[in-house]
């Protein structure tokens, strides 16, 4: 990986230093140079100019491994004998003109999601691929003035319904999604977070009478014609979708359909 002015500063190669860094190494006949990549600091749409540079520091590192032979065969400086280049992101592909690279490194388009409600320059027609789902395990009733949750986090005001799911903490669910305001589908309906704990969350089903143990909640997905997607879910924690879904453990079984 290169960088350059216009970088995280993460420990990469400086963009001029690519070709000496290269002439360096130690003769390795097994070792072949298959390619080169860059890494966009942002994909926002509001920093195309600083995406256009770093386009031009990828091109700077590029220029830095041909010899001066290769500079005076090609005409077009962007084809270079180094192999498959990538700098795409999958807010690059969105938010900047065609480049000229091989490849493009697609990530949280590959869920289906946006990271984030923000406009892009060209929408994709993304389409979810992840569902995340739990099933309640419990459901009690309470009555007003009385709590649950640690630290007494909920209390009940009149009689309520609470829905024990399977699922918590030690999932990926952000802690405090609940005090955020997080919600989740129960038989189509969206139901309010009230408390989280390691393994288990609870839900406001109060209007709900029909609901039972066994039954499916969605967190992230459809349920019943009703929709909540990752989008939502991460911005109601205060992320985006990629580290919420990045967060998912490994506890989580997985269904392929």
């Amino acid at each position: 990986l290169v960088e350059g002015g216009a970088s995280m500063h993460w420990s990469f190669l400086e963009a001029g230093l690519a070709g000496a860094a290269i002439s360096s190494l130690p003769p390795a006949p097994h070792t072949v140079m298959i390619g080169e990549a860059g890494h966009l600091m942002t994909g926002r749409i509001d920093a195309l100019l600083v995406m256009g540079l770093q386009d031009g520091v990828m091109a700077s590192a590029l220029d830095s491994l041909m010899t001066e032979h290769e500079r005076a065969v090609l005409s077009d400086a962007v084809c270079r004998p180094v192999g498959l280049t990538h700098i795409q992101s999958s807010y690059g592909l969105m938010n900047l003109p065609p480049q000229p690279c091989d490849l493009v490194r697609a990530g949280i388009a590959l869920y289906g999601v946006y990271s984030d409600p923000d406009p892009v320059r060209s929408p994709l027609d993304l389409r979810p691929v992840l569902s995340l789902r739990a099933r309640v395990v419990s459901i009690r009733t309470l009555r007003d003035g009385e709590t649950a949750g640690y630290d007494l986090a909920y209390r009940a005001r009149g009689e309520k319904r609470l829905a024990t799911v399977s699922i918590g903490y030690a999932d990926g669910l952000p802690r405090d999604l609940p005090r955020r305001g997080g919600q989740a589908l129960l038989r189509g309906r969206r139901c309010p977070m009230v408390g989280m704990c390691m393994d288990q969350l609870l839900l406001d089903i109060t209007g709900l009478p029909n609901a039972a143990p066994g039954d499916i909640v969605t967190l992230i997905g459809s349920d019943s014609g009703a929709f909540l997607p990752a989008e939502e879910a991460a911005q109601t924690a205060g992320t985006i979708s990629n580290e919420l879904l990045s967060r998912l453990g490994r506890r989580l079984g997985v269904v392929v359909r």
